[in-house]
């Protein structure tokens, strides 16, 4: 549903933000171990992260058009949100955010990934970078 005015923008990228945010730093917590012992506190911030999502349910279109947010695939299984603002800062694609693709240790780089935004158009999009080539010297 589109959102009915500008003031209801605002809430609406508040939840989104809330929420995406809550999501990574959960991920990140579980990852480094730091929610063990820690039940009452993950619960709370999961209920917080729910009832944001929740509120999000009803909307998907800012008032002037624009999508609410964007998932990008960045390769199977990996995913980047982003959550458009409600105001227009950046006209035009700019580079939001880079990192090198995951890969097993002692194995080669398998290059990297970069995410593009623009703002104005509500679109996102991922690029692959292949590694780059290995220069190899000739010894004589």
């Amino acid at each position: 549903m589109r959102s009915p005015n500008s003031q209801t923008d605002q809430l609406i990228y508040a939840a989104a933000d809330g929420a995406d945010g809550l999501d990574w730093a959960i991920f990140q917590l579980q990852a480094d171990g730091a929610l063990v012992d820690h039940d009452a506190a993950s619960e709370r911030l999961d209920a917080t992260r729910l009832s944001l999502a929740a509120a999000l349910h009803w909307f998907d279109t800012y008032s002037d058009g624009r999508p609410v947010r964007a998932v990008v695939e960045i390769e199977a299984g990996v995913t980047f949100p982003y959550v458009f603002p409600p105001i227009v800062e950046h006209q035009g694609e700019r580079l939001l955010a880079e990192s090198p693709l995951a890969h097993d240790p002692g194995s080669p780089s398998r290059g990297s990934w970069r995410v593009f935004v623009d703002d104005s158009a509500g679109s996102a999009r991922a690029v692959i970078v292949p590694p780059r080539p290995t220069r190899l010297e000739i010894i004589r």
